[in-house]
């Protein structure tokens, strides 16, 4: 799997997109007598390093695709926005509300989310989207958050389900994303990636 490097924010969106879950399955194939790449930990361990970002301001100057909005400010530029947090915000929370639609909860997708301002432009949804979605819509949520009701590992194996965009749904995706925001705030989240 992709170190991380000078593409933090495409390392999530790789995650988003399907492809890393892609790359580690032909990299568990090639080399079946070593220890499996856990696609959804790695992912995980992206948001958490977002995450950790956003609390220190040094690290954030330095690393801006660190940030917790530098996926949506990208995903943003390719429909042709300008990439800046406020757009990246916009993008962010239209993946959140199409998440949490009802139509959302039994569908795997790909789903078509307008931008508001967007001239019919739109973000393609998928489970791996929502994900992130969740998990970035509650860190960046200003209310208190219970604890998680999954353990790690519950979240992990959810997370790998969701990061492949073919085996769980969206509203199931973005849930498990909030679960882990919960977990990372209540201490059980750091952890860096492989």
């Amino acid at each position: 799997m992709a170190t991380l490097g000078p593409a933090f924010d495409l390392d999530r969106i790789q995650c988003m997109d399907g492809t890393a879950a892609k790359i580690d399955t032909g990299i568990n194939q090639q080399y079946p007598d070593k220890e499996p790449v856990n696609t959804g930990e790695y992912c995980l361990g992206l948001m958490a390093h977002s995450a950790d970002a956003e609390r220190d301001a040094t690290a954030l100057r330095e690393r801006p695709d660190k940030a917790l909005l530098a996926p949506y400010a990208e995903l943003a530029e390719r429909k042709g926005f300008r990439g800046t947090d406020a757009n990246a915000a916009t993008a962010l929370a239209a993946l959140a509300r199409a998440a949490q639609h009802p139509d959302a909860q039994g569908t795997i997708g790909p789903g078509q989310v307008p931008l508001a301002g967007g001239n019919g432009k739109s973000l393609v949804i998928v489970p791996g989207v929502a994900l992130d979605a969740g998990f970035t819509s509650t860190m960046r949520s200003a209310a208190s958050q219970p604890a998680p009701s999954r353990s790690r590992a519950a979240i992990i194996a959810m997370a790998g389900k969701c990061v492949t965009n073919t085996q769980e749904t969206i509203g199931a995706c973005y849930r498990v994303g909030v679960e882990f925001a919960r977990l990372y705030l209540s201490g059980g989240g750091q952890a860096a990636p492989r």
